[in-house]
């Protein structure tokens, strides 16, 4: 088998075996990948039920597109040896990553959450796997989980249309018995499996959670949750005996993880959690409150290069929003430390400004308690560019995270804070400022927090300020985005902070430029041009209209009007911050195909603004237009160092790197894209040129 070509296939070396498969590496000569091929044992050609099963593994798995899920790229026969093509991953199983150890707790929750999110997308296209184990979940070196081995999934009417791309009455339902290579054996694997598993009675995707508990209890606790001698007693087990405690065998497992744990294994499906999406929830809810530790710059810096470094010391439990916060009775011997430590707490919140590097923010929806709809969506942009005044901070693109938001709960309109903290985690943000304003009195109240989304602390909690009218609620907002970057650190002067604020003639100037703004990212450009125009008038001296007109112009195609917009934006310049005049300049010159010039401005910005990832954009787009590929490429990669999970900008690597003629970052890039976005159109088309090119 070494060194032979299975279709356009090399084989490399034998990766291992098992009893439903050998796995080889392997070169794809066409794509230039390394890849993973899976045969079936020697023998197992002329069993009908073993080639069944190891179809039934590629349709179910090939049905899902999940980073923590194993990808299936091709199945194939040849001279009568059937195979699947998967990715390849380095790292180990599960198994051999517990191998009879207890994991750390940030292991098992952070695993925990990957295995969840791949179940629940499994069980969204109506996937059960039934041989949920160790052995089934690999974990790369970098810690990602993927969930293996759906040769025993049930796939509902739902998964089999997909599959087969046919009326479910098409495809062939396998019975119990087929699937096995021995009469009146169960499906699964015995020290895994649920009540109902081993009761013979039908499954649905509770069973996998059920075997999903026991995999956590055995990361957990280094211990099978039913141990037994013999499969009788296996059996007898888990119908009747509740395991032995986790904090029994391991003192310092959270109890809260236990509970998890508890309602996970429940013998009755009724009483167990329900859907992996609910169990993915308790687990990221107890990331936050248990694992975190205090928030530090420093941390910041280090997500630039490298994955998160877990809190050396668990600390008291995280609040929720605006929950009040609540000291821990600690030694008397401290008391003094204690009570210095809640008066700085109450006024900042935060530890002494740290030099760090970028940080990524993003504004959720503030909630509006006035009943006004005046402040609708008004507050969030404002903020945003005031806090951009520090010169490490980075305004996550909020348009972008609403996506990202529907993806992840559909039928979500509003992203308010607990949805934007789990967009934060999703796409690796580092800060999430939620904030209400209120009446109170003839005037408004306006709060902010901010949380650091990994882990869950609060930087600032219940900042607030009052506004005598509703003029006043612009000065206002200002002043509290200049607390947030005090309380992320920045050490910029107050008289330097107060030139770096949203500025608009009125409320009603600023609610239509934010309107126009949300129209923008929403990708309605025209509607966009008119709301702008509406600010413009209301405010004649507000150069950020005119620059957001210049951009949906130029989107249009609509050159010489995007040309005379930007030029009326730098009329206006005087009462932009400095980063949107660098913006603006640079969007001009982007336009009027001057690159040079364009590059002059970008290069400014990112000196003087390191966090600004659209800066950075912008510079590798003007290196493309120089034709300097290999600078477009650089600078793109250093995009993708703040914004590892952004699916355009890595979109934009990927084609950067077609381009620049490296071909096997241009397919790998894209095809991560495509992974993490299977609709994503460009990324298709960019892996689509590749092939042709090499």
């Amino acid at each position: 088998m070494l060194g032979s070509t299975i279709s356009h296939y090399r084989v490399i070396e034998k990766l291992g075996g098992g009893g439903m498969g050998v796995v080889y590496k392997a070169e794809d000569t066409r794509l230039k990948r390394v890849v993973a091929l899976k045969f079936l044992p020697p023998g197992f050609e002329q069993n009908p039920a073993a080639v069944e099963r190891f179809k039934r593994e590629a349709e179910a798995a090939s049905a899902l597109n999940h980073p923590n899920i194993c990808t299936i790229h091709d199945i194939g026969e040849q001279g009568g040896e059937h195979y699947i093509v998967m990715e390849f991953m380095d790292g180990e199983t599960l198994k051999h990553h517990i191998d009879g150890k207890s994991l750390s707790d940030e292991q098992v929750i952070d695993l925990g959450i990957q295995i969840a999110d791949g179940l629940d997308a499994a069980h969204s296209e109506g996937i059960v796997h039934r041989d949920m184990k160790p052995a089934n979940i690999f974990v790369t070196r970098r810690g990602q989980a993927k969930i293996l081995d759906f040769g025993l999934a049930k796939l509902t009417s739902k998964a089999m249309a997909v599959a087969e791309g046919v009326s479910s009455s098409a495809m062939p339902t396998l019975s119990g018995q087929e699937l096995l290579t021995s009469p009146g054996t169960t499906i699964g694997t015995i020290a895994y499996m649920s009540p109902e598993q081993v009761r013979g009675e039908d499954l649905d995707n509770r069973s996998d959670l059920f075997s999903f508990g026991l995999v956590l209890y055995e990361m957990a606790t280094g211990q099978l949750a039913f141990p037994g001698r013999t499969s009788g007693l296996i059996t007898e087990a888990i119908l009747n005996r509740t395991p032995m405690p986790t904090r029994m065998l391991k003192p310092q497992v959270p109890l809260q993880l236990e509970e998890i744990i508890n309602k996970a294994i429940e013998k009755d499906r009724r009483l167990r959690y329900q859907s992996a999406a609910e169990m993915r929830t308790d687990l990221q809810r107890l990331k936050r409150d248990t694992l975190s530790g205090p928030v530090s710059a420093v941390r910041y810096e280090s997500r630039v290069s490298q994955a998160s470094v877990a809190a050396e010391m668990p600390a008291a439990p995280a609040t929720r929003w605006r929950r009040k916060w609540i000291a821990l009775p600690i030694v008397a011997l401290l008391i003094v430390l204690i009570v210095a430590g809640v008066l700085l707490r109450e006024k900042f919140l935060v530890r002494p400004a740290i030099a760090h590097g970028p940080v990524s923010v993003l504004l959720a929806d503030f909630e509006n308690k006035t009943g006004d709809a005046i402040f609708e969506g008004t507050l969030e942009p404002m903020l945003s560019v005031a806090l951009e005044g520090a010169p490490f901070i980075s305004s996550y693109n909020r348009g972008q995270a609403k996506k990202v938001a529907a993806g992840l709960q559909r039928g979500t309109t509003r992203m308010d804070g607990p949805v934007a903290e789990l967009v934060a985690v999703r796409e690796g943000i580092d800060i999430v400022i939620a904030g209400v304003i209120a009446p109170e009195g003839n005037g408004y109240r306006v709060q902010v927090t901010a949380l650091d989304a990994t882990t869950g602390k609060p930087v600032m909690k219940d900042e607030q300020m009052y506004a005598s009218n509703k003029q006043e609620v612009l000065e206002v907002a200002g002043k509290l985005a200049d607390r947030v970057r005090k309380g992320l650190g920045d050490t910029t002067s107050t008289s330097q902070s107060a030139a770096e604020t949203y500025s608009a003639a009125s409320l009603q100037a600023a609610h239509e430029y934010a309107v126009a703004q949300n129209l923008q990212q929403a990708g309605k450009w025209t509607e966009a041009i008119e709301t702008y125009r509406h600010a413009a008038e209301l405010d004649p001296e507000m150069g950020r209209a005119y620059a957001g007109l210049a951009a949906m112009y130029a989107n249009l195609g609509q050159k010489q009007q995007a040309e005379r917009s930007y030029q009326l934006a730098m009329a206006h310049i005087d009462r932009m911050t400095d980063r949107e005049k660098y913006r603006t300049r640079s969007g001009y010159y982007l336009l009027m195909k001057n690159p040079s010039k364009a590059i002059d401005e970008l290069t400014a910005l990112v000196e003087h603004y390191p966090a600004d990832t659209a800066g950075r954009a912008n510079l590798a787009l003007a290196r493309f237009q120089q034709r300097d590929m290999g600078k477009a490429l650089e600078e793109q990669r250093r995009v993708l160092t703040v914004m590892p999970h952004s699916v355009l900008q890595r979109s934009n690597l990927s084609l950067y790197a077609l381009y620049a003629g490296d071909f096997d970052r241009a397919a790998k890039e894209a095809q991560q894209v495509l992974r993490e976005n299977p609709t994503f159109e460009a990324g298709a088309r960019t892996l689509a040129l590749v092939p042709s090119c090499v």
